[in-house]
């Protein structure tokens, strides 16, 4: 994306086993020399069973490192992470969780609140392998602002991957804001509600939900959000956006309603085999009742760090 040639920095890839072969889908790449800080690509703090990380006032800040979350009963609150590499696909992830026994085994009560990410060079969240079936993200701002992008727009692209074979998570009340893609990418039979958040900025798309990732979507607000949800031969996996249309359905299989959600400046929020999507996520929803859409504004006192009114 360099040939734009529109101010805007990109990214360079930190290569993996296959050298050159192997670019995370780059093409038509020139080798060049890069150095990195390895604390944030190969050696996160790890966070294991029955621990509160917890951040005072503004200044819980954790910079050049991740975290990776290995255990149960794990709270992550009021922290900042950033500057982890963030000129470098695979310069790091900010929070990683695979499950125990090596991502064998999934893990269980994992709250991050209140925090807040940006400047990084790959995932803000990511989850694989076993993963974790009892995860919720709330109050939170995922901050894409940077001057170094896979699209080169100054939007940042990799924000989270919901992957894993026994992943749940209910995404409630965030901000997520000047990304490019991914924000998120679902799959790996994971299953997301996302309730009441905010995306705005987004230059490209945020919901990819590919084979096997469920997502029930309401009560959130897109805004400049180019493509809501993505459409092509790989978006095979199920999500519903509630409308006059399915309300039947969600009254049958959750017992309430489902609150749609509200677009201003943005493009289509489509759902796909939404039967399969409400079936699935059902039991994560159970957890949370959502409200009416909100528009958040950048000085709200209820996400980000700082503040723990909630």
């Amino acid at each position: 994306c360099l040939a734009k040639n529109n101010g805007h920095k990109g990214q360079d890839v930190i290569l993996q086993s296959g050298g050159m072969a192997n670019t995370g889908g780059c093409v038509e790449g020139t080798s060049v020399k890069v150095t990195y800080d390895l604390a944030a690509s190969k050696n996160p703090l790890v966070v294991t069973s029955n621990k509160t990380l917890r951040g005072v006032g503004t200044s819980g800040v954790i910079k050049g490192k991740g975290l990776f979350i290995q255990g149960d009963n794990v709270i992550i609150q009021n922290i900042h992470i950033t500057q982890l590499n963030p000129h470098l696909i695979w310069g790091g992830d900010a929070i990683y969780i695979q499950g125990l026994n090596s991502g064998k085994t999934a893990m269980q009560r994992v709250w991050l609140d209140h925090i807040k990410i940006s400047n990084i060079g790959r995932q803000m969240i990511a989850t694989n392998t076993a993963s974790v079936k009892s995860l919720t993200i709330s109050n939170s701002e995922f901050d894409g602002q940077t001057q170094y992008s896979a699209t080169c727009d100054g939007n940042h692209y990799w924000t989270f991957l919901f992957l894993g074979t026994q992943t749940q998570v209910s995404l409630v009340n965030n901000l997520v804001h000047h990304t490019s893609g991914r924000s998120p990418k679902v799959g790996g039979s994971s299953v997301i509600h996302a309730a009441n958040n905010y995306w705005s900025s987004n230059t490209g798309f945020s919901y990819d939900v590919v084979e096997n990732g469920n997502v029930l979507l309401e009560g959130n607000y897109f805004e400049s959000t180019a493509i809501p949800n993505k459409h092509d031969q790989e978006t095979v996996g199920a999500i519903i956006v509630p409308s006059s249309s399915n309300q039947k359905a969600c009254q049958s299989t959750l017992g309430r309603s489902c609150v749609e959600n509200k677009l201003s400046n943005c493009g289509s929020l489509t759902g796909n085999r939404e039967s399969a999507a409400l079936s699935n996520t059902k039991n994560v929803a159970k957890y949370y009742k959502p409200t009416s859409p909100q528009r958040l504004t950048t000085n709200s006192q209820n996400y980000g760090v700082g503040a723990l009114s909630s």
